[in-house]
């Protein structure tokens, strides 16, 4: 029996995601079709936008955003700056440095029909797989998370 390699599956599983997700050219013919703001945006600036939505009861600025989405400070600011020139977000000053991230009110409209939509394909994608299934799986993705912040620096070590 051939090695299976977690690299490999994880590759297979982006490509197979790919597939059935819009393609950007599609999401464009649709945002020009409905005049729709959320669908002018990327798939990473939709998903910025889904999470703060989501934690509107906390202040989430540009640190939480780095943490959750594991990138780099460089990478979120400049998403950030587009959406704000997109009209998508904007930044509220909350003390010294620090600036609440707000969804604009046009975003969080079209917004609120799309999370119903990617709620939908999460039960699709899970579907017959346990509670204690998922809890073991996310567990098990934090743990590569991890291994792979040890490797950054590179494999020669």
């Amino acid at each position: 029996m051939a090695e299976q390699y977690v690299f490999h599956e994880l590759k297979c599983l982006v490509n197979s995601l790919a597939r059935v997700l819009p393609r950007p050219e599609e999401m464009k013919e649709k945002m020009k079709e409905n005049n729709s703001a959320f669908l002018a945006l990327s798939p990473a600036q939709a998903m910025v936008a889904v999470y703060i939505c989501e934690h509107k009861d906390r202040d989430i600025c540009a640190k939480d955003l780095e943490e959750y989405f594991a990138c780099k400070g460089a990478t979120i600011s400049k998403m950030l700056a587009n959406m704000e020139k997109q009209g998508a977000i904007r930044k509220v000053q909350v003390d010294g440095r620090k600036k609440k991230l707000i969804v604009s009110d046009e975003i969080e409209k079209e917004l609120e029909h799309s999370i119903d939509k990617f709620k939908v394909f999460d039960d699709r994608i899970t579907e017959g797989i346990s509670d204690d299934e998922m809890a073991s799986f996310y567990s098990t993705l934090d743990r590569i998370k991890a291994n792979i912040e040890g490797i950054k620096g590179g494999l020669d070590d």
